[in-house]
């Protein structure tokens, strides 16, 4: 059967695609328009779906497990803390590499909207992949694309990110740092990529010649590993078993907490009404996921206050966060269109995962926490989307 390429972002109704030969071969150009119009030259074709690296987190983990059943449940649990997302709402692709495992997630609902959407216009893909993993992979090195204001990085086997043109200097400087002994010897620059001026010292720069993005997808498609969401969709929860999200009661009340701290801390009068009224709404919503036994809520925000005190009574280390909370919250404040969405705290660890406009954003709270002595704050797990930029926030308390 003959084939096919289809690239577009999950959900989105305008594709590029490119059709090959009976020996897999490019035959003719690169065409784009609506699904529907795809969907009338690639009938009959097995298609593989690449989709935009933006919406899929990859990564290669140490992961003991003694069979892959085992290891598809240890999963979730295992990259948990790296996820800005509920587990149970995320889908897992694995492969098995030399001495890891590589690992594609994507949001499940994202996926599968996406999906109906090209079944919807008579498209059904056989294979579904990141089109980071499409990118060559130097022995040595980490290879860059850019494409149409984007860059795509590929940093190893089942590594690698995608992000705006003009976020690339910070988010490679960070990438570079955390690489470690991994640190690539060169870098390969396919097409118009400014690295602009790093902190860091840079690899070797290589430029290489720029190719029509799909066809360097047909290219890398027979080397690359065998993730593939398709299976996972097909088979309904597939290896991404149901997991019940293991909220620690202290968590729940810590989002409570932190909701009353922020109101406290002297929001913009002109906000205050509209932000009364949706903190109340969540408070209530916590407070009926943590104790979803409690059958009459009259005053959420005074039952949880009860609850509150009773944690505290019997030492689960509130104080300690709470003493965090109220250090960092002006810093929390003052960031215009910053949305808290978790909190999590053990052990003197305080991570928050944050939405913001933009990675300068998020940098600027991370300094202005700093700033505060509270602790050595940490961004990781950034995710870029169109609403804008989702991290995971760590701040480990200083020591006394």
């Amino acid at each position: 059967m003959e084939e096919a390429v289809l690239y577009s972002a999950v959900g989105a109704g305008q594709a590029r695609w490119l059709l090959l030969d009976k020996a897999g071969e490019p035959a003719g150009d690169t065409r784009q328009g609506t699904l529907a119009e795809a969907a009338a030259e690639l009938a009959g074709r097995r298609l593989t779906w690449v989709i935009q690296g933006e919406d899929v987190w990859l990564g290669e983990r140490v992961i003991p497990a003694r069979s892959r059943r085992q290891l598809a449940q240890a999963l979730p649990y295992a990259l948990e803390d790296e996820l800005t997302s509920d587990v149970d709402e995320l889908l897992f692709a694995h492969v098995p590499l030399a001495e890891r495992t590589g690992v594609a997630v994507i949001d499940r609902q994202l996926l599968e909207d996406g999906v109906g959407q090209l079944r919807q216009a008579g498209l059904k893909p056989a294979r579904i992949l990141p089109d980071v993993l499409l990118l060559p992979l130097p022995e040595d090195g980490w290879y860059l694309r850019e494409d149409d204001g984007r860059v795509l990085c590929r940093q190893g086997t089942v590594a690698g990110f995608v992000c705006e043109r003009e976020n690339l200097p910070l988010l490679l400087e960070a990438a570079l740092g955390a690489a470690g002994e991994q640190r690539p010897a060169r870098l390969l620059l396919e097409g118009d990529i400014d690295l602009g001026t790093l902190a860091t010292e840079l690899p070797a720069i290589e430029p290489v010649a720029v190719k029509p993005l799909l066809r360097r997808f047909v290219e890398g498609l027979a080397q690359a590993p065998r993730i593939d969401f398709a299976g996972l969709i097909e088979a309904g929860d597939g290896t991404a078993t149901t997991l019940r999200r293991r909220w620690l009661v202290a968590a729940g009340l810590a989002l409570a907490a932190f909701g009353l701290l922020l109101l406290q801390r002297g929001i913009e009068l002109h906000r205050v009404s509209n932000f009364n009224s949706e903190l109340a709404q969540a408070i209530e919503q916590v407070y009926r996921d943590t104790f979803p036994q409690a059958r009459r809520v009259e005053d959420a925000r005074v039952q949880m206050g009860q609850k509150l005190r009773a944690l505290q009574a019997g030492g689960a280390g509130s104080s300690g966060f709470l003493d965090t909370l109220s250090a960092i919250a002006p810093a929390l404040t003052a960031q215009s269109g910053l949305k808290v969405e978790g909190i999590e705290y053990r052990d003197r660890l305080l991570v928050l995962r944050v939405q913001g406009r933009d990675l300068q954003q998020l940098d600027q709270l991370k300094q202005a926490i700093e700033s505060r002595g509270v602790g050595e704050a940490e961004i990781q797990s950034v995710n870029q989307a169109a609403t804008g930029v989702t991290a995971q926030l760590k701040i480990r308390e200083r020591r006394a």
